[in-house]
């Protein structure tokens, strides 16, 4: 676990320089109030919900998009990044 958090803390930090544009027209496009939650405290949120296998993270105005896998497949999230409130979710492939 430790070592996963590392990797994507380090994965998170690349995708955050190169991504600004927001993902939705709906609640990622407005600012975050405040400092955002750490990304570990995102992480844990969304794994206490199920989800694991986390393959990709990009910061999306003011949310992460998530690729991971649930008990359902495969799924895309956007996650705020202020709280780590799921905002949507959506099977992929």
């Amino acid at each position: 676990m430790k070592n996963a958090t590392s990797r994507l803390v380090a994965l998170a930090a690349l995708c955050m320089a190169s991504s600004t544009a927001s993902a939705d027209p709906w609640q990622c496009a407005i600012p975050s109030a405040g400092q955002p939650l750490p990304l570990s405290g995102i992480l844990q949120k969304i794994e206490a919900k199920g989800i694991r296998d986390i393959r990709e993270l990009e910061r999306k105005g003011s949310c992460y998009e998530i690729k991971a896998r649930s008990e359902l497949g495969k799924i895309k999230l956007y996650v705020k990044s202020s709280n780590g409130e799921i905002v949507r979710e959506q099977e992929r492939f």
